[in-house]
């Protein structure tokens, strides 16, 4: 039994400045508006976060993803959201990876690009 205490859901003020910071410096590497973190706690260790970074859609990606959305259904146009988005070089491999470990990180990345889908889809019928 480990005698190490797990990680709380939600990310220390700390934590957070890191992550913001990591995303600050990706948006400028990969020339974008900004760019989205994703963070679970590991399933095997929970004292480690994992984390999926993924870039902001440009104009014709949001559109043509929100078109899939309500064509083909959200979930297929988020996973393709996710494929096409996200930074390989400074996500967790697990966040995107093929094997069966990786899943369930996959899906909540998804989920993630569910409601950015949402969050565009409804700014969109606002305006």
């Amino acid at each position: 039994m480990s005698t190490k205490k797990e990680l709380p859901l939600e990310l220390s003020e700390a934590e957070l400045k890191e992550v913001d910071a990591k995303c600050e410096q990706l948006a400028a590497a990969h020339n974008v508006s900004k760019v989205h973190a994703v963070v679970f706690i590991d399933g095997n260790n929970k004292n480690a976060r994992v984390t999926c970074f993924l870039k902001e859609p440009n104009f014709p990606t949001k559109i043509a993803v929100m078109d899939k959305a309500a064509t083909i259904g959200i979930h297929f146009a988020a996973n393709e959201l996710r494929e096409g988005t996200v930074i390989k070089e400074a996500s967790d491999p697990i966040t995107y990876g093929d094997t069966p470990e990786c899943e369930d990180y996959k899906i909540g990345v998804v989920n993630f690009c569910v409601g950015m889908i949402r969050t565009k889809t409804n700014v969109y019928k606002k305006k």
